[in-house]
C-alpha cells in the first residue's frame, strides 16, 4: 500500500525548514527602522504603548535576552508566522481536507506578504498568529464545545487583542457567525466564559490607557477613520488586494466568493470564509474616505488561503493554480532580491530598510563622552538606539508626530542638555526653537547603486 508524504508531521517539518531558511535570509538586510522601534519597545517593557498593544514587544524580548542583532530580533517575526502555519494548516485541514491544507501551505509560501511577514517584525506578526489561532480554537470550541476548547479560545482571542486593535474585525467575524449559525450560544455560558478570560488577558492595555488619558484608544481610532468620500483610495486599495494575494489567486478567490451556495449552507465552510470576507468588507467600506494600509487587509487572507485552496480543487484549476504560483513565486523573488535586479531605486524595496544604519555609523564617529542622544524621527531615534552599542536612552527633542517617545521624555527639559543629533533632512529652525546653540557637524548623502538616495543631517546641540 503505498503511503502518502501529505502527512501532519511533514507538513510541520516543511513548516520548520521554511522558517529556518527565512531566518538566515534575516541575516542579509539590517534592520527597518519601524523594527528598531518595536525593538525599543521591549528594551523598556510595559503593559503596552502608545502606538501599539504590547505582544509585539513581549515576543521580541526572549528572543533578544542573548544579544540584539537583526538575527534575534526577527526570530520574533520567523515564530509568529511559523505558529500562524502550524494553525493554518490545522484548521484547513479540519475544515476541508489534508490534501485542501497542503495547498494552503503551498500558496501561503509563494505569497510575497508571508515571506515579508517572515522578515520584518511588526505588530502584524503577532497578529497573524494569534488570529490564526483564535481561527482554529473558536473553530474547535464551536464544533465540539469543550470547556477546553472555550477556555483556549479566550486566551488566544486574549493574545489576539494584545496584537493589535484592528484584532476587533475577528470578534465581528465570529459574533456574525454565532448570531447567524449557532444563536444558542448567546445564552450559553461557556462562550461568556471565554469572553472574560479574553478581556483578563487583554487588561494591561485597558490599564495602561487608564492611566495614559485613553491616549492609545483614541489615537488608533483617529487614524484609521475619515469622513470625506475619496473614490481613488477605493481604486487604490482594490487594486493593492490584487498584489498582496497576487492577480490570478485574488481572481480565483475573488470567484468563490460569488459562490454562495456552496460556503453558506455548509457551516464550516461559513466559518472560515465569514473571517476573510468581513475584514475585506470592512477595509473596503473604510477604504471610501480614508487610505488603507495594504498590510491591514493581510489578516483576511489567512482563512482567505484555505477558501482559496478550497476553491482550487473545487473548480478543478490546476492549470490556472501552477499559472497564479508561477507569478507569485516570481513576484516574490523581486520582492525578497529586488538588490539583485535592475530595477529603478523606487521600485526596490530594499531602499526602504537601506541607508540609516550607514547614517548611525557616520553619527556614532562624531559621539563624545557625555553626550545626550537625539532623532528627529521616532525611526531615525530608534535605530540610533539598535545600532549605537550600549546607549538606548535616545530622545527627540523636536516638534514631530506622536508617539511613545513623547511619553518616555515627557520629564525631560531639553534646554539643560547637550549632546548630538541625526535627522532625515534638514531640522535646523525646529532645533534652534528648542536649544541655543545648533552647529551642522557633517550633511551625510547615502548612495548606493540600485537604492534611493537618502541624506542626513548630524548636528551638535546646547541648550
Amino acid at each position: 500500500m503505498k503511503t502518502s508524504i501529505l502527512t501532519d508531521r511533514n507538513a510541520l517539518l516543511a513548516i520548520a525548514v521554511f522558517g529556518i531558511l527565512q531566518a538566515f535570509y534575516n541575516i542579509m538586510l539590517p534592520l527597518h527602522p519601524d523594527e528598531a522601534y518595536y525593538w525599543l519597545w521591549s528594551v523598556y517593557p510595559e503593559l503596552s504603548y502608545y502606538d501599539h498593544p504590547p505582544m509585539v514587544a513581549w515576543i521580541i524580548w526572549p528572543f533578544t535576552l542573548f544579544g540584539d542583532s537583526e538575527f534575534t530580533v526577527r526570530l520574533a517575526a520567523v515564530f509568529c508566522m511559523s505558529g500562524a502555519s502550524v494553525y493554518m494548516y490545522l484548521l484547513t485541514r479540519d475544515v476541508f481536507s489534508r490534501e485542501t491544507a497542503w495547498l494552503a501551505l503551498l500558496v501561503s509560501a509563494t505569497l510575497p506578504s508571508t515571506n515579508m511577514g517572515y522578515t520584518i517584525i511588526t505588530p502584524d506578526a503577532p497578529l497573524i498568529l494569534f488570529w490564526a489561532a483564535s481561527a482554529y480554537h473558536s473553530y474547535k470550541a464551536v464544533f465540539r464545545g469543550s470547556w477546553t476548547d472555550y477556555m483556549l479560545t479566550g486566551v488566544m482571542l486574549g493574545g489576539l487583542m494584545l496584537s493589535k486593535y484592528t484584532s476587533v474585525l475577528y470578534m465581528g467575524s465570529l459574533f456574525i457567525f454565532v448570531l447567524l449559525k449557532r444563536p444558542k450560544l448567546f445564552i450559553s455560558v461557556k462562550p461568556w466564559a471565554a469572553v472574560v478570560v479574553a478581556f483578563i488577558v487583554f487588561s494591561p492595555v485597558i490599564i495602561w490607557n487608564m492611566q495614559n488619558e485613553w491616549l492609545s484608544f483614541s489615537f488608533q481610532y483617529a487614524h484609521g477613520t475619515g469622513n470625506t468620500f475619496r473614490s481613488k483610495y477605493l481604486v487604490e486599495f482594490i487594486a493593492g488586494l490584487f498584489v498582496v494575494f497576487t492577480p490570478v489567486y485574488f481572481a480565483i478567490l475573488l470567484r468563490y466568493f460569488f459562490d454562495v451556495k456552496d460556503w453558506f449552507k455548509n457551516d464550516r465552510y461559513f466559518f472560515v470564509m465569514v473571517s476573510c470576507l468581513f475584514p475585506l468588507l470592512f477595509f473596503l467600506y473604510k477604504g471610501m474616505f480614508k487610505r488603507m494600509e495594504l498590510n491591514w487587509a493581510a489578516i483576511a487572507f489567512i482563512t482567505g488561503t484555505a477558501v482559496f485552496a478550497h476553491a482550487v480543487q473545487r473548480y478543478k484549476l490546476k492549470k490556472t493554480f501552477i499559472a497564479g504560483a508561477v507569478l507569485a513565486f516570481t513576484m516574490t523573488f523581486v520582492v525578497k532580491f529586488s538588490n539583485l535586479l535592475p530595477l529603478p531605486p523606487n521600485l526596490n524595496i530594499h531602499s526602504r530598510i537601506q541607508g540609516y544604519e550607514q547614517a548611525v555609523e557616520r553619527y556614532e564617529s562624531y559621539i563624545k563622552p557625555g553626550d545626550e542622544l537625539f532623532g528627529g524621527h521616532l525611526r531615525i531615534a530608534s535605530m540610533i538606539a539598535f545600532y549605537v552599542e550600549g546607549r538606548t536612552d535616545v530622545s527627540i527633542p523636536i516638534r514631530e508626530r506622536f508617539s511613545q517617545f513623547d511619553i518616555w521624555d515627557k520629564e525631560k527639559d531639553f534646554s539643560k542638555m547637550e549632546g548630538l543629533f541625526l535627522s532625515e533632512g534638514d531640522e535646523y529652525k525646529k532645533l534652534k526653537e528648542v536649544f541655543s546653540s545648533v552647529e551642522l557637524v557633517e550633511r551625510y548623502v547615502f548612495r548606493q547603486e540600485g537604492l534611493k538616495e537618502r541624506e542626513f543631517y548630524i548636528y551638535r546641540v546646547k541648550g
